[in-house]
């Protein structure tokens, strides 16, 4: 069982021989409950257990569940019994990650070491109250373990715990831009910060356009973002609409989370400060800075008389 959505109710996850279902912890009160999501999984009576873990360090809870054909007569049977087997997926083999398509579930420890799981039998790394006697790192056994069920904060026997701050969220900003004119185009320069209380990996979008809302490209940070975290990402836009040395402004905006369509991966304590803009003048200073027959005059690029 897990609370994915922090709302204080625990959904349950099962995986049986045909499926993996993630289930209503709440119920109907008629002893029925409703399918929150359903996918087909074969497993031949060994390893149905699904486990719920941070796996890939987004700070969003993912379910990992493994599959298996070894045993040919399942399929057969599961897709007799079963209406909608083969559509859901059907047969299957190896070990899946599901997460939520929009990031939304709250975080969790990254381990779970084994099928009577509970959070005081294995360390994470990050708490070393739940570590005594070891060397805390994600995966160790801690040499005084602590029972689970006497533990106010835990009881949750196979229940994995939601991380600290299970309501936070990121605020993605964009700190600053800079922007240099070269004689190969301009130089962009965008800070990237997270004022929230709730990390981001890397390869975050940030759309960069024109003064007129003409898409530039999309960068993508390199780091994750941690709360407080910032990272400066560089662009040379080539053939910028103001060259140097010619008059006029050149504008850019970025737009932080943005696949340049206006699409998000993050849902931010706060999505109105995504964006800022600059701009620029581009004045020549000396002469070589112009194109052959041109010459510096004031800032701006002439052509050299006769």
């Amino acid at each position: 069982v897990f609370d994915f959505q922090g709302d204080g109710k625990a959904e349950v996850i099962y995986g049986d021989e045909c499926f993996l279902r993630v289930f209503d912890g709440t119920g109907n009160g008629d002893g029925t409950t409703e399918i929150l999501f359903e996918v087909a999984n074969t497993s031949g009576t060994t390893r149905e257990l699904p486990v719920i873990v941070d796996a890939d360090g987004d700070f969003s809870a993912d379910i990992v569940v493994i599959s298996n054909n070894y045993s040919p007569p399942l399929t057969t049977q599961c897709t007799n019994r079963w209406p909608g087997f083969v559509e859901k997926g059907g047969e299957s083999r190896g070990i899946r990650v599901i997460k939520d398509r929009e990031n939304r579930w709250v975080n969790t420890r990254p381990v779970w070491n084994q099928h009577a799981y509970s959070v005081t039998n294995v360390c994470d790394g990050l708490n070393d109250a739940l570590c005594p006697g070891t060397v805390n790192r994600p995966g160790a056994i801690p040499r005084g373990q602590l029972p689970n069920h006497a533990m106010s904060t835990l009881n949750n026997f196979r229940q994995n715990v939601q991380g600290e701050g299970i309501f936070d969220a990121p605020d993605l900003a964009i700190l600053n831009i800079a922007m240099t004119c070269g004689l190969d185009g301009a130089q962009v320069e965008v800070t990237v910060v997270n004022q929230g209380d709730r990390g981001v990996p890397d390869g975050m979008d940030v759309a960069l356009f024109d003064a007129n809302d003409v898409l530039i490209t999309v960068l993508k940070t390199t780091i994750p973002l941690l709360p407080g975290g910032r990272e400066t990402i560089s662009y040379d836009w080539a053939n910028p609409p103001v060259a140097i040395g010619e008059l006029g402004t050149l504008g850019i905006r970025a737009d932080v989370d943005n696949d340049g369509e206006g699409n998000g991966r993050f849902n931010e304590c706060r999505e109105d400060n995504n964006t800022k803009s600059a701009e620029t003048t581009c004045p020549c200073i000396k002469d070589s800075q112009c194109e052959d027959g041109f010459y510096c005059f004031t800032g701006e690029c002439r052509v050299i008389p006769g």
